[in-house]
């Protein structure tokens, strides 16, 4: 123990005197290295982050919520009784997919100085900061993207909505790096997770991005409901119809010929008033079969409760300046004592 205190002490004293014998060069090194650290942090653009967390009403049978009440409570999640084929565990898929992202392009968005207000598909490619370092590259980029301009607006002009220019695949990439969703496999809770370099623009895209999911969620769930409710309309409709015409017929045919007490008379009207409520029985079976089929899209369609709105972050996420400067400082003095110490 005592041998192990005096090497202890050796080393210590040997890195002592190394540092004050070598102190302008880590003074000077620290000094510029902090400078640089500086300099890279305020150039890097920052970024806000603006979240949502929301839950979405789950379908299932009574016995199969009485099972996953149960399996929750020993922290079991029980999916298989779902009656729906996409999952919560899914959603980050379809916040991935193209047509999704795509769809984000003629969202309005506003800076929060009010300086900026257009779609976000141009607000990204016009008003999208770089570091210093990144500007020849932009600027060689953009400078190709004007060359190829007249390509690019003929090609738009002939591709179907579901083909993207490079450039709009490109914009994809960039929204599905700024936009993150994500579910707790355990409460089904969804987290969509923004980033931007204005706050305001990231709340907005946030609550962009939940209303678009929210629809979705809805529209697949609702999808068979609203299909056999746009069927039993139209039968509605055809049996109404028909059976107003069946009482217009019935209505002429006693006003010509209310006068006559003949066999023929009578019998004739004795059908057309049976063909009527045939028609009548009809158009009430099926205006209760609407009645069903509109109460059934009401049950399918989901509830949503949202945990956390979407709110404007008042600090930014990144860079952290503080971080970046104490790192470098700390990494170029240990540099600088490695080099002394093997030199």
């Amino acid at each position: 123990m005592k041998l192990t205190t005096k090497l202890h002490e050796v080393n210590l004293a040997e890195y002592r005197n190394l540092i004050l014998k070598h102190k302008k060069r880590f003074a000077i090194n620290i000094g510029v290295a902090a400078v640089a650290a500086i300099v890279v942090a305020f150039s890097i653009p920052r970024q806000y982050k603006a979240e949502v967390k929301l839950v979405p009403e789950v379908q299932n049978s009574s016995l199969a919520g009485n099972l996953s009440s149960l399996a929750s409570m020993v922290g079991v999640k029980m999916n298989g009784s779902s009656e729906d084929a996409i999952q919560p565990e899914l959603y980050p898929d379809v916040k991935s997919s193209s047509t999704f992202l795509a769809d984000l392009f003629d969202v309005k968005v506003r800076t929060l100085d009010g300086s900026v207000n257009k779609t976000y598909r141009n607000y990204i490619i016009e008003d999208t900061k770089v570091a210093w370092w990144s500007l020849p590259m932009k600027w060689l980029s953009s400078s190709m993207k004007k060359a190829d301009s007249s390509t690019s607006a003929e090609m738009q002009k002939k591709t179907s909505a579901n083909i993207y220019t490079k450039e709009d695949n490109k914009i994809i990439k960039t929204i599905n790096k700024r936009v993150q969703c994500s579910v707790d496999k355990k409460t089904d809770v969804i987290t969509i997770e923004v980033t931007d370099q204005d706050p305001l623009v990231a709340t907005q895209i946030a609550d962009s991005v939940r209303i678009r999911l929210q629809k979705f969620i809805t529209d697949y769930r609702t999808q068979k409901a609203r299909e056999e409710l746009a069927y039993v309309t139209e039968l509605h409709a055809k049996a109404k119809a028909e059976y107003v015409e069946s009482q217009r017929r019935y209505a002429r045919f006693s006003d010509q010929n209310h006068d006559l007490v003949s066999n023929y008379f009578k019998a004739e009207s004795d059908n057309l008033e049976n063909e009527m409520q045939i028609c009548f029985n009809s158009y009430q079976q099926v205006s209760a079969q609407l009645q069903l089929a509109k109460a059934k899209v009401m049950e399918r369609t989901p509830a949503f409760t949202i945990l956390k709105p979407a709110v404007v972050p008042e600090r930014p996420y990144s860079p952290k300046r503080l971080v970046i400067l104490v790192m470098v400082v700390f990494l170029t003095f240990i540099g600088t004592l490695c080099y002394y110490k093997l030199v």
